[in-house]
């Protein structure tokens, strides 16, 4: 299962640096990408942190953590 993710985990990040090399970078873009952050996040802490066997408060703590960093970012980024 953990090959799978790291896949995954590879291809978004692949897109991602494609999407900022080919100068794709639009307001709708940007959502995407940042939702898909937060997807990689998950990813990152079920599978590689080993949050996927602990209790569901303690999973929580840094998906919270990512979005309220990534909210700030989106609103840096559309509100400026």
């Amino acid at each position: 299962m953990s090959t799978k993710v790291w896949l995954v985990l590879i291809v978004m990040t692949v897109i991602t640096f494609l999407i900022g090399f080919l100068n794709l970078v639009n307001p709708y873009v940007v959502g995407i990408l940042l939702v898909s952050i937060l997807l990689k996040g998950y990813l990152i802490s079920e599978h590689f942190m080993g949050l996927h066997e602990v209790n569901f408060r303690y999973r929580i703590i840094p998906l919270v953590w990512l979005f309220i960093v990534l909210l700030l970012i989106g609103y840096a980024y559309y509100a400026l």
